[in-house]
């Protein structure tokens, strides 16, 4: 019990994290931002940090009960967990995409099998591709974690080698993006495998974990380097405006960058959000993040107004924003808590 409860706490640095991460892809995905930032595509930039995120948050839970118990049974509960977290609102909100465009027929197979991205289906429902990643790596990571664990056994150093060969395994392999889909999915494990280093040093090395959450230099460090990737990518949409993906070593640099402020960003308080109250808010908001993410392409395509009156558009947006979380809120109070409650029973 004490494992599932550390696993259910909340980290008010972290939920601000995916609050803030969840907003850029809102905002990028309403056109409200003037031209010139709107290609810099800050949604992007939020949903890689999720990629970070869910490396930490899930490489910390892997290390913790593999640690404890590297065995088959493990592995199998930890998907079963994962499965009812992320498969039921994902089955739901694809049943309600094809009810309303069942134009991609029976291809629509392929998303529930979280295979669209190697069948090239992925533009019927483009946000997924990122499930998709965050799927397969839920599905591999376990396996890799626990024959990492086993190898280095009781030599921590060691699992941060292996972890870190993987990594650049997976930065080797984006030279191979456009010979295969599933080399291309792989590949974007390194994002996520960021954030399982920092899972190790928060399980392993905790000593280094708060020297790096009080370090200036290291903070500033991190900083610089998401600094480097906005910048990067203004230049090479400045020099080539066509082109409309980010080079995977801006993603890299950005990724990295936002790693090594997570042990920072994990020790954050606000005095004065506690005087405000919003903490409570942000923690709500931070759990209703992946029903947002699901749902919000629905809402703004119903309620959005493109309007020349700025008043009626900016009020249409609005709505959109409020519509979204209340639907995200209602999704994850009725259908994913009660769902996530079931775990147990199966585990």
């Amino acid at each position: 019990m004490t494992e599932l409860k550390s696993q259910l706490s909340r980290n008010f640095g972290l939920d601000v994290l995916r609050v803030v991460s969840i907003l850029l892809v809102l905002i990028q995905h309403a056109n409200i931002l003037p031209i010139s930032i709107q290609k810099i595509k800050i949604g992007a930039f939020g949903v890689h940090t999720f990629f970070v995120l869910s490396g930490y948050l899930i490489g910390e839970i892997l290390i913790k009960e593999l640690s404890m118990e590297n065995s088959l049974k493990s592995i199998k509960k930890f998907i079963i967990r994962r499965w009812f977290r992320i498969v039921p609102l994902y089955y739901l909100i694809l049943t309600i995409k094809f009810l309303t465009d069942p134009s991609i027929g029976i291809n629509i197979i392929n998303f529930f099998l979280f295979i669209q991205i190697f069948t090239r289906d992925i533009k019927y429902y483009n946000l997924t591709y990122s499930l998709v990643i965050e799927e397969w790596f839920y599905l591999l990571s376990p396996i890799l974690i626990s024959i990492y664990l086993f190898l280095s056994k009781s030599k921590n150093f060691l699992f941060l080698v292996f972890v870190f060969v993987t990594t650049t395994i997976c930065e080797i392999l984006q030279i191979f993006n456009n010979y295969s889909k599933f080399i291309s999915v792989i590949s974007k494990f390194q994002y996520i495998f960021y954030g399982v280093i920092i899972a190790l040093l928060s399980v392993k090395y905790q000593y280094i974990f708060s020297k790096m959450s009080k370090s200036i230099l290291i903070n500033l460090f991190g900083f610089i380097l998401i600094l480097i990737a906005i910048f990067l990518i203004v230049k090479v949409k400045n020099d080539d405006p066509k082109i409309d993906y980010f080079p995977s070593y801006i993603k890299t640099i950005f990724c990295f960058g936002v790693s090594i402020l997570i042990p920072c960003i994990y020790n954050f308080h606000s005095p004065l959000i506690k005087r405000l109250y919003i903490e409570d808010a942000i923690s709500n908001l931070s759990k209703w993040t992946y029903a947002i993410y699901l749902a919000h392409p629905f809402v703004f395509k119903i309620v959005l107004i493109k309007s020349e009156s700025i008043f009626i558009y900016f009020l249409s947006l609005l709505l959109a924003f409020l519509s979204t979380v209340v639907l995200a809120g209602l999704l994850y109070k009725f259908y994913e808590r009660p769902l996530m409650n079931l775990r147990d029973k199966f585990t």
